[in-house]
C-alpha cells in the first residue's frame, strides 16, 4: 500500500469520508513523511492544537 493510500485510510477515520475524498487529490500528492507533516501541520492547520498534533505524530509512527 502506497504512503498517501494509508494517509486517505487516516483521513477517512479522523473525517467524515466526504471530506477526505474532497482532499484526496492532495493527499495523492504526498510521497515522504515530511510531505505528511507539512502537509497536516501547515495546510491543514494543525500546529498548535495538540489534540491533533498527537494524531498527526502517531499516524507518522504508524507509517514508518
Amino acid at each position: 500500500m502506497k504512503l498517501s493510500e494509508k494517509v486517505f485510510e487516516f483521513e477517512c477515520e479522523v473525517s467524515f469520508e466526504n471530506f477526505a475524498l474532497e482532499v484526496k487529490e492532495d493527499i495523492d500528492k504526498l510521497e515522504t513523511l515530511d510531505d505528511v507533516k507539512e502537509y497536516y501541520l501547515y495546510k491543514r492547520g494543525w500546529k498548535g492544537d495538540s489534540g491533533l498534533e498527537d494524531l498527526l505524530f502517531d499516524l507518522i509512527i504508524n507509517l514508518k
